[in-house]
């Protein structure tokens, strides 16, 4: 697993997240597992965006499948010593790494 940043287009903020090497990218996009409490801070933006929308019965399926994998956390031993709650938002929604700013001195 390696340590990478992530966003999607029109959140507005960025996610740090964890990636795993042999399964980085979904058609070009990344796959990463946040941690519990940026999986909430995402899921908690989608909401509040879908009680905002019009349209918000349109999109139940996603707010749906969200709420699964919020029930369903995968245990992944990331750093060598410890067991961590991991949530996989990889594969159905477009991600993208953020690049670190370069500091030109």
């Amino acid at each position: 697993m390696i340590d990478k940043v992530v966003t999607t287009e029109g959140l507005g903020f960025n996610l740090p997240c964890v990636v795993d090497e042999n399964n980085e990218f979904w058609n070009g996009w990344a796959n990463p597992y946040l941690t519990e409490e940026n999986f909430k801070k995402y899921l908690n933006q989608q909401l509040k965006w879908q009680m905002e929308n019009p349209y918000y019965f349109e999109n139940l399926d996603f707010i749906q499948s969200l709420v699964e994998i919020g029930q369903n956390p995968i245990e992944k031993n990331i750093y060598g010593w410890d067991k961590t709650k991991l949530f996989y938002l990889g594969g159905f929604i477009c991600w993208q790494y953020v690049e670190e700013e370069k500091n030109n001195e």
